[in-house]
């Protein structure tokens, strides 16, 4: 019997967005005690970022953006002090890795657990010593979320879907039955390898490897 191969499927991603632009921090030092796992995905209730409301009605829609924004830089400076406390040795190498932590797609629905799971992987990457150009499972959710608006998925994107959701998602889904299977074993795996080459964002290693240099 030959072995089955995926079917390719070509995905329609937005452009990446230039509204979410992460400036470093000036003062980046590591407190003595940090939050543990469970307060991290706490940050989703955090409210340290919302802008006044007459400020808001002044600034209309950019008042999104901007708290999108800073919301993403409060997210990843925390996520970055957090792994260099776990990681000492590699703190250095995790604090350049600031300026990659942006999100590629332009996308109206990023949720900080979404982006929590962006930064998380990017950053075991830095532990690892890999490189971060290839698309993260977060931005595969997004992709698969986006493509699923022009029409009905087959069985495996639609598996694909359920297995990325629930590991980013996990609270959500928690006690949910499964509801899609794999058509083959490593059929999922095949096609989220084909979505983070499609997904590359080279300018991450790129950003990386300048601020090496400085």
């Amino acid at each position: 019997m030959s072995a089955r191969k995926p079917v390719a499927l070509q995905f329609q991603f937005d452009a990446p967005s230039p509204e979410a632009i992460l400036e470093e921090p000036t003062d980046y030092e590591a407190p003595e005690h940090g939050p543990c796992d469970a307060e991290l995905v706490g940050l989703a209730n955090s409210t340290s970022t919302r802008i006044p409301g007459a400020m808001r009605e002044l600034l209309g829609e950019a008042a999104n953006v901007i708290e999108r924004t800073f919301r993403q830089i409060e997210i990843a400076d925390e996520l970055i002090r957090h792994a260099s406390r776990r990681h000492p040795h590699r703190a250095e190498p995790l604090r350049r890795s600031f300026l990659a932590m942006r999100w590629q797609l332009k996308s109206f629905s990023v949720t900080d657990e979404l982006f929590t799971a962006h930064v998380t992987e990017l950053l075991d990457r830095v532990v690892r010593g890999e490189k971060l150009a290839p698309g993260t499972c977060a931005e595969a959710l997004a992709a698969l979320s986006n493509t699923s608006l022009k029409g009905p998925f087959t069985q495996q994107p639609s598996a694909l879907f359920e297995e990325l959701f629930r590991q980013i998602y996990p609270l959500r889904t928690q006690g949910e039955p499964r509801y899609f299977a794999e058509p083959w074993a490593g059929a999922s795996k095949d096609m989220l390898t084909d979505l983070r080459r499609q997904l590359a964002a080279p300018e991450r290693d790129d950003i990386v490897s300048k601020a090496r240099s400085q």
